[in-house]
């Protein structure tokens, strides 16, 4: 089953649909608080559906707006930092579900784009700030 996250317009999961592909509603936040990934319940579903051979392949497009190069002449610290803070958080959440698929994801963002030996070192850091 596929899943598409941070889906935005949710044309690839559109397209998939079409195609007879069988998939789950995309995953977009602007869709209410079900889909918001901030949330560890939203957070545990999606892992949950993954680890028990559910969702099979997912297209992950994570926000990279606070590891943007465009992102400069910040005026407000403490409203950029919280955006920085659920940057992380989203990003951990996309090293987990590309952990637990290993070779059945996408991420249209390239700084997702890693070996799996920097993904090891991506969950070693992660379960540290996590505990």
């Amino acid at each position: 089953m596929f899943l598409e996250v941070f889906s935005g317009t949710a044309h690839l999961t559109s397209a998939l649909h079409e195609q007879g592909v069988p998939g789950l509603p995309d995953i977009e936040v602007s869709k209410g608080a079900k889909f918001d990934l901030l949330r560890r319940e939203v957070q545990g579903v999606i892992l949950r559906l993954i680890n028990e051979g559910i969702i099979t392949y997912v297209h992950l497009g994570t926000p990279c707006t606070v590891f943007s190069r465009a992102r400069h002449n910040l005026k407000n610290f403490r409203k950029a930092r919280l955006k920085e803070q659920q940057g992380v958080a989203l990003a951990l959440f996309t090293a987990r579900v590309v952990l637990a698929l290993r070779q059945r994801w996408l991420s249209q963002n390239p700084v997702f784009r890693c070996s799996p030996s920097q993904l090891g070192e991506v969950k070693v850091e992660s379960s540290r700030s996590l505990a």
